[in-house]
């Protein structure tokens, strides 16, 4: 439970224990700027799962949290690029860390030097690292 307790003191909430259940407590969005009479009103609803997880929400202000990190900023980066013979990166495949619902997905370049979710019309048949087996074929020949 320490996780729960971490989160909810990085929010300024305070409870006098972090064990999964439903507590009330003040707000510290909105309690201090109350009147003197209802400044210990607890209207701060927080509710810790047996997983750890937690979740508020404020009866007076609509305060709740915690907030969701925006998905729109995160910065996609393959973890696998797939390139065809001629090592043109043709799409990549992002791996989750351990434990996400969904292991990978997969995304392609966007053409402005970023990554853009799904496909984007790629052949997904094309092998990971077909450019390096294409070149150690022709050295082979070579030799």
């Amino acid at each position: 439970m320490k996780e729960a307790e971490n989160i909810l003191h990085a929010h300024g909430i305070k409870l006098r224990t972090y064990w999964p259940g439903q507590y009330y407590t003040t707000c510290p969005q909105c309690s201090a700027k109350r009147s003197k009479k209802h400044r210990q009103t607890k209207c701060l609803g927080v509710k810790i799962e047996a997983n750890g997880r937690v979740i508020w929400h404020c009866n007076h202000c609509d305060w709740s949290g915690p907030e969701k990190p925006e998905r729109r900023d995160r910065k996609i980066v393959p973890t696998y690029k797939y390139r065809d013979r001629d090592g043109a990166i043709r799409f990549g495949k992002v791996r989750n860390p351990p434990g996400a619902k969904i292991k990978c997905w997969f995304c392609h370049p966007d053409g402005k030097g970023g990554w853009a979710k799904g496909l984007g019309g790629a052949d997904a048949s094309i092998l990971y690292r077909i450019d390096e087996v294409a070149a150690a074929i022709a050295n082979a020949a070579r030799a």
